[in-house]
């Protein structure tokens, strides 16, 4: 993302959120004006409150593309299929051959600094298709993984970061971060190079917008994406930042959580036309059947209305580096949770002298001694089949994997002997029973991570 005013400064300043559709009903009558302005309103990010962000590196021909990404595991990236569309992949699966180059830079503010992992196969969505919907990419979101030789290695700049399954809070004016390298020095043949230094700003989401018959028209869709921008173009995603994040925060106080997925870019050039990203919230199972863990976050969206470059247009804007205060630690916990959280059936039998037996434990989990995961409860639940469901859970609002009626089975504590928590229930469950555990720490923290479904 790059950052300058510009002839934006001729162009008169309209309110905010409010009256943001109004506004561009407006500015069609005003496009000349709109159509200098390319104020991204990008300011310089600290990668620690950005932990998340990869730039996604796709070798074409002599050329470098340049794509964002966001960490879901030491392992898995999140994308943007048209980024891997440019290597040659299509939708489904595909290993990475050896004469194809796509890397994962990670791990500091100036990408040519960072780390690299090899990319060694992806997973465009099934239902990809760029051409589809005109101008805009239907299911434009990959996943890719790296070389188990080579993971990503966690540091203060380099952590996971959640989706969100539930997007419905985002409203008109709720603000939303883009973070990305996007809109370096252009090649001769239109490749863009990435610029040095990760950028990030604040938008608005503006739900009624992109549908409008004058904006995207039919090409947008509501149920699988996300329209965000500035009424007053000062912010923007642009050329380099796709496949990267558009987050907004959580009401656990940690990490943001992915919403969106950066797809098509205005970059600026007009307020007519909002920039649009992939929405998250459809394809968070099929993620987490390729990551194989818990990618979504726990808790539900609590997006800011304040921070925003729109209507607040210093630069930083006024919460600073970050869109609001995140608790770092809690964020590294919610991270390490997710990874090492599952739940199966006891002594890999789903039946045993007519109960069913269940084991709840952390797996690999590298956390520091303040967790203490063994003081915490688990709690089991059974549902008809898989979903979005939430639970209210002292004072919690609980995102689950599990449709509705949710029946909650029991809780257990910490078995020593067992090293995890054990359920017994009576009579052998069938095949069309969806379990999953919700694990509830103990202490200042109270923190909250539900397990995969298994059935």
């Amino acid at each position: 993302m790059a950052s300058s005013r510009s002839a934006m400064d001729a162009c008169v300043r309209r309110p905010g959120v409010i009256a943001m559709l109004a506004v561009f009903v407006t500015l069609l009558s005003r496009a000349d004006c709109q159509a200098n302005a390319k104020v991204l309103g990008g300011h310089q990010a600290n990668l620690r409150y950005y932990s998340h962000q990869v730039a996604v590196i796709v070798k074409k021909g002599a050329d470098e593309v340049s794509c964002g990404g966001s960490i879901l595991s030491n392992l898995y990236v999140l994308t943007a299929a048209h980024c891997m569309a440019l290597a040659g992949f299509g939708p489904g699966e595909s290993a990475v051959p050896i004469d194809s180059q796509i890397t994962v830079r990670y791990g500091n503010e100036d990408w040519l600094l960072g780390s690299t992992a090899a990319v060694e196969r992806v997973w465009v969505h099934q239902e990809y298709d760029s051409t589809a919907n005109g101008t805009l990419k239907k299911h434009d979101v990959a996943v890719l993984r790296v070389s188990s030789q080579n993971p990503i290695a966690y540091s203060k700049r380099a952590r996971p970061i959640k989706l969100a399954p539930k997007d419905d809070k985002l409203t008109l004016g709720a603000d939303v971060t883009i973070a990305g390298w996007g809109l370096g020095s252009p090649k001769a043949s239109g490749v863009a190079t990435p610029a040095r230094s990760l950028k990030a700003t604040t938008v608005n989401t503006i739900p009624q917008m992109c549908g409008l018959d004058t904006v995207w028209g039919s090409d947008f869709e509501p149920s699988s994406m996300l329209c965000a921008g500035c009424d007053t173009a000062l912010a923007d995603a642009c050329d380099g930042d796709d496949g990267g994040a558009l987050t907004t925060t959580s009401s656990s106080g940690g990490c943001a959580v992915v919403v969106g997925v950066a797809s098509v870019s205005v970059c600026g050039q007009s307020t007519l036309k909002p920039s649009v990203y992939t929405r998250i919230a459809p394809y968070v199972a099929w993620i987490e059947s390729i990551v194989g863990h818990p990618v979504r976050s726990t808790y539900e969206i609590s997006p800011r209305t304040d921070c925003d470059k729109c209507v607040n247009p210093s630069n930083p804007p006024p919460c600073g580096n970050a869109p609001s205060t995140i608790d770092k630690f809690r964020c590294h916990l919610e991270g390490e949770l997710a990874q090492s959280l599952t739940l199966s059936f006891g002594g890999g039998t789903r039946c045993n002298n007519g109960k069913t037996h269940f084991k709840a434990e952390f797996t690999g989990a590298k956390l520091p001694a303040v967790a203490n995961l063994t003081r915490g409860v688990v709690y089991l639940f059974s549902a008809t089949n898989t979903g979005t469901e939430v639970l209210y859970m002292h004072g919690k609002t609980i995102n689950t994997p599990l449709s509705a009626p949710i029946t909650r089975l029991g809780m257990a504590r910490y078995s020593p002997k067992a090293k995890g928590w054990v359920f017994e229930i009576d009579g052998c469950s069938t095949t069309g029973t969806t379990y999953a555990a919700l694990y509830r720490s103990r202490g200042s923290y109270g923190h909250f991570q539900i397990s995969l479904p298994i059935n």
